[in-house]
């Protein structure tokens, strides 16, 4: 005859596993969404990346030589 602990034990065993099991499924279930939202992210930065590709913004050499020459006088 099994005692009133071991019955305890099976049970407490049976609840362990099945919290387990969904903690397990839970993970998985954030790991999927983690990937999409990245996919998502990658794939919005690649559209700007695409739009912007030889788009640099051209300098201002007079206003950068204005600049300099303004620190130099303040020194």
């Amino acid at each position: 005859m099994e005692s009133l602990g071991m019955k305890a034990f099976g049970f407490l065993n049976v609840i362990v596993f099945i919290i387990s099991l969904a903690k397990e499924i839970l993970l998985l279930f954030l790991i999927y969404k983690g990937i999409k939202v990245l996919n998502i992210y990658i794939k919005k930065n690649n559209n700007v990346n695409k739009n912007n590709i030889g788009k640099e913004k051209e300098v201002d050499r007079d206003s950068l030589k204005d600049d300099i020459d303004n620190d130099t006088e303040d020194k």
